[in-house]
């Protein structure tokens, strides 16, 4: 067995904790928002157009998340404290999205796009608009894995 690249292990730890809590959890507290893994997620690849969709969303994703950061940076700059303590602040925050950046957008393959897929989601850098132009059974696996699903 490979070991996972650096930042894919807590991706397959989200997939293997969503897969535990829907077996463990009794059939009457199912509901829709939970989707069954029509096979194990370590297994599925993206089809090629769903992966042509990802590479053109990848950029847009990549470009937000970073925008995202650069906002909260921004906010240190006039915040409270010494600069010295807003420097620690900053220093702390491009750490911490620097490894959520690598987890999500560093290394594309088809083999771990649904992963990377779902984690930009979660991180709000995707939109369900966005999501929906995936195939449905693209779709389904991004939404189990994420949690994150159209009302």
């Amino acid at each position: 067995m490979t070991r996972p690249a650096r930042g894919e292990v807590w991706l397959v730890a989200l997939a293997h904790e969503r897969e535990r809590l829907i077996h463990e959890a009794p059939l009457a507290a199912a509901t829709p928002a939970i989707l069954p893994a029509p096979e194990p997620m370590e297994q599925r690849r993206i089809t090629e157009a769903d992966w042509k969709i990802w590479k053109r969303l990848h950029a847009v994703a990549l470009e937000r998340f970073c925008q995202k950061i650069l906002k909260d940076a921004a906010r240190l700059e006039t915040g409270e404290g010494s600069a010295h303590e807003r420097y620690i602040k900053l220093y702390q925050l491009v750490t911490r999205r620097d490894r959520k950046l690598g987890d999500i957008f560093d290394g594309p393959s088809r083999s771990d796009a649904i992963f990377r897929i779902a984690a930009a989601l979660q991180a709000r850098v995707l939109t369900l608009d966005e999501i929906a132009e995936f195939s449905e059974e693209t779709r389904n696996a991004i939404e189990f894995l994420s949690g994150v699903s159209k009302p």
